[in-house]
């Protein structure tokens, strides 16, 4: 899957805007540096720019077990929240212009709010602030930046047990 501007989205079927009346308030928010989530929509921050990543889905009948790091990771970051899902089926896209058709995750049980961990791993070092880009061939390009790398980073979703509904 693509990542554009260092982002993609976690999105419900319904979208965004596709929200029954019963549904969480549309302004609920959880967050840290790297997952904003809302009702049907999440957005997660990548270490990287443009570059394309795994993306692994997963559904738990209880707490889901950490992933079991492996030595290819240089960094993990772990996020664990809620997001709520209208239609129970979601999907990762690109941010801004998708330009896959996405592969749809189903959760099995609409208009649930689901507990969710994001797990980011990022499998390559950052690129030397300090290189000097006037001595980069422009036909290297494509070659000597991670904005267009594979194999950068990766990320698995972990959905289990439904928040209790009051």
């Amino acid at each position: 899957m693509g990542i554009q501007y260092g982002r993609f989205r976690l999105m419900d079927w319904d979208g965004a805007a596709g929200l029954p009346d019963n549904s969480p308030m549309r302004n609920q928010v959880a967050y840290n540096d790297r997952v904003k989530s809302t009702p049907n929509f999440a957005r997660i921050q990548m270490t990287f720019d443009d570059h394309r990543i795994d993306v692994r889905f997963e559904l738990w009948d209880g707490p889901a077990p950490e992933p079991k790091l492996e030595s290819s990771a240089i960094r993990t970051t772990t996020w664990v929240g809620t997001f709520y899902a209208s239609s129970g089926r979601v999907y990762a896209t690109e941010l801004v212009d998708p330009r896959e058709h996405p592969l749809v995750f189903d959760l099995c049980k609409p208009e649930t709010t689901w507990q969710m961990r994001v797990t980011l791993r990022r499998l390559a070092e950052e690129e030397d602030e300090d290189e000097d880009w006037d001595e980069v061939d422009d036909e290297d390009w494509g070659e000597s930046t991670p904005m267009t790398s594979d194999g950068l980073e990766e990320v698995l979703f972990q959905f289990w047990t439904p928040v209790k509904q009051t």
